[in-house]
């Protein structure tokens, strides 16, 4: 019986580990430096209720979604439909606070001063359109590929 090896790790490997755990000290830093502002307690309260939350409820949903596409979809659309999804989530998890107008105050009107729920939308409706060509140049390609006589080679 052999024993698995280990996969080698490289230079990128291991640049980008003291990068991370560089970027992550530096934060973890600045959150105990800066206590009376970032309330450490309240931070940690909060990391460990979204990691949570992550795991029993929003990791099964994107699974499950990526499942059933796989499930539903012809099978060119697949890919591009789950990373449209995918984009769509992340898209919508980070601009949420700004589209809802989180942090907002009448006598500061330089902070969030767009229009950040039309860009939502306008950004959703750009990713949903490339996704929709991606899969038209798909069926085209296919299309292109059964249109084209095999040349079989006679001995």
């Amino acid at each position: 019986m052999t024993t698995p090896s280990l996969p080698h790790r490289g230079r990128m490997f291991w640049g980008g580990m003291v990068v991370g755990w560089a970027i992550i000290l530096f934060g973890i830093r600045g959150l105990f430096m800066d206590r009376a502002a970032t309330t450490p307690a309240e931070f940690a309260k909060w990391f460990i209720g979204l990691a949570i939350v992550h795991d029993a409820f929003l990791a099964p949903a994107v699974f499950t979604v990526a499942w059933l596409a796989g499930r539903v979809l012809p099978r060119r659309a697949v890919v591009p439909v789950r990373l449209g999804l995918a984009t769509s989530g992340l898209l919508i998890l980070y601009a949420w606070p700004l589209a809802r107008g989180y942090g907002r105050r009448e006598s500061n009107p330089s902070a969030l001063p767009l229009d950040y729920g039309r860009n939502l939308v306008v950004s959703l409706i750009t990713i949903w359109i490339l996704v929709g060509l991606w899969i038209a140049i798909a069926a085209l390609q296919s299309q292109r590929r059964r249109a084209v006589p095999q040349v079989t080679r006679s001995k």
